[in-house]
């Protein structure tokens, strides 16, 4: 919340609130971080998902053509070392899956003690400007009441 200055009101928190307003905007950042890790990770396992498939098709339509155990046990380890990096991306997933979580947590707390902290300026603002209000109508009936006994006077 941007907040207006308004003449004669200096509230007492707003170095607390600013400093929530970072904390949030930190963050918000933080969580704008890991969900881009999180998008590249499941780009990534999804690259290495579709490079298992393909493998294990060639695998296949090669022992189909010409049965070259050599070639085939390579090949197998080749597809075994790929199902690992699936594996091990989809746990790095998981884990960005679990930071993100965490992260929108602390920015929904973070944003849940900057309103409180908007909320609490906005009813020392309102007594601001009804104690103003009150001091203007009073010092207006005091100038009043002098007008009125000066106008007395001259008569």
């Amino acid at each position: 919340m941007s907040a207006r200055p308004v003449r004669g009101f200096d509230y007492a928190l707003e170095p607390v609130r600013r400093r929530r307003e970072w904390q949030l905007e930190a963050a918000q950042a933080e969580l704008g971080r890991v969900q881009r890790a999180l998008a590249e990770c499941e780009a990534d396992r999804e690259r290495v998902e579709t490079e298992c498939a393909a493998e294990a098709s060639v695998a296949g339509r090669a022992w189909s053509a010409r049965p070259d155990p050599v070639a085939q046990s390579h090949r197998l380890a080749y597809l075994a070392a790929l199902q690992q990096r699936r594996k091990d991306v989809e746990a790095e997933a998981a884990e960005l899956a679990r930071q993100v979580a965490d992260v929108r947590r602390k920015c929904l707390e973070r944003q849940r003690q900057l309103d409180v902290l908007d909320e609490h300026r906005g009813d020392a603002l309102a007594e601001h400007l009804a104690e103003a209000t009150r001091r203007q109508a009073v010092q207006a009936d005091q100038e009043w009441s002098a007008r009125a006994a000066q106008a007395g006077e001259f008569q």
